[in-house]
C-alpha cells in the first residue's frame, strides 16, 4: 500500500522536503512508517519525532503508534511551534500546497481554517458562521 507523509516546520527542515510517499505492507502500523522515515531522513528527523504529534488523516491515531495504516492514508508530522516571524495565518496558508492540507491555526485566541481564513467564533468573540 502507498501512504503519504506530510512534514511541517522542523520535520520538513530535517527531512529536506514537505511531503513524501512510502510503500508499506498492508495494515502496517504507524511505527513502521516512522521507522522507515527515520531510515530515509536520518537522526535529525528522529530528534523531531521525540516531540512531534503525528496525525493520521487529520486525527490523533486511536492506538498511538501501533495504529494500523490503510492504503492512501495521509500521515502528518506536526512538531511543536512557538513564536513566529509575522504574517499570521495568511503567511502560513500561502505555503500550504492545497486546501486539503488543512490545519487549524491558533493565534491570540482566534482560529482560522486555512481553506477559508476566517475566525471560527468558538475561541474568540468575533462572529462567524462556522465552528472549529
Amino acid at each position: 500500500m502507498i501512504v503519504r507523509l506530510l512534514l511541517f516546520a522542523s520535520a520538513r527542515e530535517a527531512a529536506g522536503r514537505s511531503r513524501d510517499e512510502f510503500e508499506l505492507a498492508s495494515g502496517a502500523p504507524l511505527e513502521r512508517l516512522l521507522a522507515d522515515a527515520v531510515d530515509r531522513y536520518g537522526e535529525p528527523f528522529a530528534q523531531v519525532l521525540t516531540t512531534a504529534r503525528v496525525w493520521i488523516n487529520g486525527d490523533e491515531p486511536k492506538a498511538d503508534r501501533a495504529t494500523a495504516l490503510g492504503d492512501d492514508d495521509e500521515i502528518a508530522v506536526l512538531p511543536p511551534v512557538s513564536g513566529g516571524a509575522g504574517g499570521g495565518s495568511r503567511a502560513i496558508a500561502a505555503v500550504l500546497a492545497r486546501p486539503s492540507d488543512l490545519a487549524l491555526l491558533a493565534f491570540d485566541r482566534s482560529c482560522a481554517s486555512t481553506s477559508r481564513l476566517r475566525s471560527c467564533g468558538a475561541c474568540s468573540s468575533r462572529p462567524s458562521q462556522s465552528r472549529c
